[in-house]
């Protein structure tokens, strides 16, 4: 649940932060956001887990890249369709 609202929050900013909102930036941006949430609720996950206390660190620390693959596959199907949605919206200057 905090990966999707980590992702929607960060979709929904990205294109005010862009100076112009194009098919690469809109992905890269989504990668970014999706990988971002991921961490998140993976440190969520660790901090109410309870086996950082037992395991140490380093158990921490060796969960934290699983799911990078699959961020950057949902990120980048997530930006191609923010950017659809913005497009169909008549928002801003969306150009390739």
């Amino acid at each position: 649940m905090l990966v999707l609202g980590v992702v929607w929050w960060g979709l929904r900013l990205l294109p005010g932060l862009l100076t112009r909102v194009t098919v690469p930036a809109m992905a890269v941006g989504a990668v970014c956001t999706t990988v971002l949430g991921l961490l998140a609720g993976q440190l969520l996950h660790a901090a109410t887990d309870g086996t950082v206390g037992i395991w140490g660190p380093a158990h921490l620390f060796s969960k934290l890249g699983e799911g990078v693959p699959a961020a950057l596959t949902f990120g980048i199907t997530a930006g191609v369709a923010a950017l659809v949605t913005l497009r169909l919206a008549g928002g801003r200057d969306a150009t390739r």
